[in-house]
């Protein structure tokens, strides 16, 4: 059946015996692999074993993490839609750097020129830029409306005005142009509007999210945009 289905519990095994269930129902395509998102290699591990014992066989399955999973998701629209690799944490780590050791006189950047005063070895200023691609990372993820907010300028609390003046230092570091998680889901879901009720063309047709105590609505917005399909099946 099309749509979002939830399965709520606080018992793996219950979890795992749904997901079993839903896999043992063949897909369209029965040579099509299945896909089962994941947060970590030991999920994936148990998750592999649980199937295994119920259904009597684990095969043809992938486990990708969310990210890379929601990244795969997108440019399955176009380049327009694909995410744009120099916003990866380790990348922005250093691009982070680099701006730091040139931000102006203006007092937004008070605070942060205070702070890497003292930083003689220039420790300081790497740890902050490591800090700050962490947290503009976790921003895409789970708080978009926020990056958005501050590409389109206007005011903002003071203790976000620092971060939202940097993020915006970076987009011109890349030219002006944000290719980011928020902005490629946008374009994900306008060309799939502009497309017919059917699936698009390398889509996977069935995806599973496993053992999630939290996920980010990116991820099963992504993976269900037309909120008409949407059903919700709870279980405890």
């Amino acid at each position: 059946m099309a749509g979002l289905r939830i399965f709520v519990s606080n018992r793996m095994e219950i979890l795992a015996d749904r997901l079993a269930e839903t896999l043992s129902r063949a897909p369209d395509d029965p040579l099509a692999e299945e896909i089962i998102v994941v947060q970590s290699a030991g999920m994936q591990r148990w998750v592999s074993m649980s199937l295994a014992a119920r259904n009597g066989i684990c095969m043809n399955v992938r486990f990708p993490f969310p990210k890379a999973f929601l990244r795969e998701i997108l440019s399955s629209a176009g380049p327009a839609a694909a995410v744009d690799e120099r916003l990866e944490p380790d990348v922005l780590a250093w691009r982070i750097h680099r701006i730091l050791g040139r931000l102006d006189k203006r007092p937004v950047f008070a605070p942060v020129r205070d702070y890497l005063a003292a930083d003689a070895g220039a420790v300081r200023r790497f740890e902050l830029a490591s800090h700050l691609a962490h947290l503009f990372d976790q921003y895409l993820v789970f708080r978009p409306d926020k990056v958005l907010q501050w590409e389109e300028g206007g005011p903002l609390p003071a203790a976000e005005a620092c971060q939202a003046e940097i993020w915006r230092m970076l987009g011109k570091d890349c030219g002006g142009v944000s290719r980011h998680l928020p902005a490629a889901r946008k374009e994900f879901v306008r060309r799939l509007r502009e497309m017919s009720r059917a699936v698009p063309s390398g889509l996977p047709g069935r995806v599973c999210c496993s053992a999630f105590p939290i996920c980010p609505a990116s991820i099963w917005r992504s993976s269900t945009p037309r909120p008409a399909l949407w059903r919700r099946t709870s279980s405890c």
